[in-house]
């Protein structure tokens, strides 16, 4: 093989680079979405109060996949939690444990979808 082919030839670190990269850039992504609706919510909060903190996210959340995210379900535990509504706080908390045990899940048994949950959907 001459010098020149061998520079081209693609190497494991730089393709386990690449795709870090792409996962990263994919979870950024995610994470401006989760930034505006989390200063969204607080703005709401401040204007007026945990209630319509809560009102504002809740009316985010359409489909049952959103309504069962883990971030989603973070948030919600946390107002719930500083309105005192622990069992329903207990609950929310509970449904983010699931989600990142199906992740775990996931990850044991199909290791390369377990980069799903970085895809924008």
């Amino acid at each position: 093989m001459s010098n020149s082919q061998s520079r081209f030839r693609p190497r494991p670190a730089r393709l386990l680079w690449g795709l870090a990269l792409s996962a990263i850039l994919t979870g950024c992504a995610n994470m401006q979405s989760h930034d505006k609706l989390a200063s969204e919510v607080q703005s709401a909060g401040r204007a007026g109060g945990i209630a319509a903190a809560l009102t504002h996210l809740e009316s985010t959340a359409k489909t049952e996949e959103e309504r069962t995210a883990l971030l989603f379900n973070m948030e919600r535990g946390e107002l719930l939690r500083m309105d005192r509504r622990y069992p329903e706080s207990t609950q929310a908390f509970l449904l983010a444990d699931n989600k990142v045990k199906e992740w775990e899940d996931t990850a044991k048994t199909n290791p390369a979808s377990s980069w799903a949950w970085w895809a924008p959907r």
